[in-house]
């Protein structure tokens, strides 16, 4: 599982993202790719810090994938860039 939060939410009051793993292994290409433009890899395993610059190339990455899980995923990641919030993403 791989939790996505707002990292300022001390909280627990902003929203939220969890992701099962087959929802992390449909992201993989999307994660590789953030990876090889700035070198930041959201694990799943690990804790991540996702910035907004990171979370537009995801969103960019996703702009034509019409899965709902790829809907889901950016909407979350736009809405927080838009607000300029940077998350934190908790993998177990």
């Amino acid at each position: 599982m791989l939790h996505i939060r707002y990292l300022l939410d001390v909280d627990g009051n902003k929203p939220f993202i969890e992701l099962n793993l087959s929802e992390v292994d449909f992201f993989e290409e999307a994660f590789s790719h953030l990876k090889k433009k700035t070198g930041v890899f959201i694990d799943p395993y690990g804790d991540t810090r996702i910035y907004p610059d990171h979370q537009r190339i995801v969103i960019d990455f996703l702009a034509s994938n019409k899965d709902k899980t790829a809907i889901k995923l950016r909407d979350f990641f736009k809405t927080a860039s838009d607000k300029d919030e940077v998350l934190f993403a908790s993998g177990d």
